[in-house]
């Protein structure tokens, strides 16, 4: 396969709810009785959502001699599969942990980490999973008194399915845009099945400051989707 490489990319996803996305997660029986609610104890699966979300992305160098407003940079990402899981709805740690492993490099370096947008859908086992999966990885890298927040636009929105995504990506933007990091859980008990105690992440329950460095070093955010 030849790569090729190229200045400018709109990138969009959309997710609109229709009676086939009603029907699908149905027959999976995940979605939730009660709400979205990442993280808590009351997370009892889904809701379903719609959202549309396009990106420009550019490089970096041309959009600077181009004098654009730059929000962010996305400097790796990184992909896997656990297609040879159980389903759809039981996720694989391995992969996960693939997924994350293969966004960091000496140049960007997991140890930087000062927020994570999760996936999070609300469902139990999928954030218990995704919550191992996240310690397994940065817990080597971050310092041990470290307190890294967490929160998932799954709080906000529900799961916007094909879109999810990128709702992240564009929560996290505004995050550093505006300079602070919103709740990602009421006063609701947190799941008593993540050892919040002894793991480098929280849900903060109000919203984080989160000024620019004044050493100019990036403020550093990862998107787990």
């Amino acid at each position: 396969m030849q790569l090729v490489e190229i200045d400018m990319a709109m990138v969009g996803g959309a997710s609109f709810f229709h009676s086939d996305t009603l029907v699908l997660i149905s027959q999976s029986r995940s979605l939730s009785a009660k709400g979205s609610n990442p993280f808590s104890s009351e997370a009892d699966g889904l809701v379903v959502g719609e959202g549309y979300v396009v990106l420009m992305l550019e490089r970096l160098d041309q959009a600077i001699a181009q004098q654009r407003r730059v929000l962010a940079v996305l400097p790796r990402v990184g992909t896997s599969s656990d297609g040879r899981g159980k389903s759809l709805w039981a996720p694989r740690m391995e992969g996960q942990i693939l997924a994350i492993q293969r966004a960091y490099n000496e140049r960007v370096r997991p140890g930087e980490l000062r927020y994570v947008e999760a996936h999070a859908t609300s469902t139990s086992l999928g954030d218990i999973t995704e919550m191992k999966e996240l310690t397994t990885v940065f817990g080597q890298h971050l310092p041990g008194d470290a307190e890294v927040p967490v929160g998932s636009a799954k709080l906000n929105v529900g799961h916007t399915l094909e879109s999810a995504g990128l709702v992240g990506v564009a929560k996290a933007i505004l995050a550093l845009q505006h300079n602070v990091i919103p709740p990602a859980i009421d006063q609701r008990p947190l799941n008593p099945q993540i050892d919040w105690e002894n793991i480098p992440f929280y849900a903060p329950r109000q919203e984080v400051a989160w000024p620019r460095r004044q050493d100019g070093i990036p403020r550093r955010a990862a998107v787990d989707a």
